[in-house]
C-alpha cells in the first residue's frame, strides 16, 4: 500500500483534536522507523497548534513543509487556476459578494418585518444591520469550524505524501541536510506556519 493510500485508510480526516493527535503520534512513530528525529511541537499563539518538526530546520540546507490539517465543507469549492492569474483572480472576487449576500439579505428581511410590525424606522435599521453583520461572520466561521469534509486528498493529504515520500527516499547520507514540518491549522488562517515563523525568524529568512 503506498504512502497516500495508507493516508487516506487511516487517518482520511485530521480536523478534530483527537484526529489530529492520532495521526501525529502515528507520524512521529513512523519517522522514527525511518530512521529521523520527529516530535511535535507548540509555538505560542491562538488556537494553539501542534506542527510536527523532523530534523532540525536551523542546520538544514532545505525545509520541505506541508499543513496536516483537513478542512470543513465549503459553500463552494477552492477553485485555483494558476496557469490562468486573471481567471483565479477574477473567482476570488466573484467570492466576496457571494459570500455577502446571504448575510445582506438576512438583515435586510429582518429590517423590513420589524419595520413592518413596530413602525420603527430607526430601529428596525439597526437591528437589521446586526443581523446583516452577525449573518456573515457566522458563514465565515462555518467555514473555518463548520462540518469536516471527507473529500480532502487534494487538502492536503497530496501535501503529507509528497513530504512522506521525500523523507522514505532520501538517502541516510543527505538527511542531515534537510528538515521537514507539517504544519498545524493551516484551515483556521495558517496559523501553525505563522506561528512557527514567529518562534523561528532565521529559519523564514534563510531556508530554501
Amino acid at each position: 500500500m503506498s504512502i497516500i493510500e495508507t493516508l487516506v485508510e487511516k487517518f482520511p480526516i485530521r480536523k478534530s483534536g483527537k484526529q489530529k493527535a492520532a495521526f501525529r503520534d502515528w507520524f512521529i512513530a513512523w519517522a522514527q522507523e525511518q530512521g529521523y528525529t520527529a516530535e511535535a511541537t507548540k509555538p505560542k499563539g491562538m488556537f494553539r497548534s501542534s506542527n510536527v518538526v523532523v530534523g532540525d530546520p536551523e542546520t538544514a540546507e532545505v525545509v520541505f513543509t506541508a499543513h496536516y490539517d483537513t478542512p470543513a465543507v465549503m459553500p463552494l469549492p477552492n477553485f485555483i487556476t494558476p496557469c490562468n492569474v486573471l481567471v483565479y483572480i477574477l473567482y476570488q472576487l466573484l467570492l466576496v459578494p457571494i459570500l455577502l449576500i446571504p448575510g445582506a439579505l438576512a438583515g435586510a428581511l429582518t429590517g423590513h418585518v420589524l419595520r413592518v410590525l413596530t413602525d420603527n424606522a430607526f430601529m428596525a435599521s439597526e437591528i437589521g444591520a446586526a443581523v446583516g453583520f452577525v449573518s456573515v461572520y457566522m458563514t465565515l466561521g462555518i467555514m473555518m469550524f463548520g462540518p469536516a469534509n471527507k473529500n480532502n486528498v487534494n487538502d492536503n493529504t497530496s501535501g503529507v505524501a509528497a513530504v512522506m515520500e521525500l523523507m522514505s527516499r532520501l538517502p541516510e547520507e543527505q538527511r542531515a541536510k534537510a528538515a521537514f514540518i507539517l504544519f498545524d491549522n493551516e484551515e483556521k488562517g495558517m496559523l501553525g506556519s505563522s506561528a512557527y515563523a514567529t518562534g523561528h525568524k532565521e529559519v523564514k529568512k534563510n531556508k530554501l
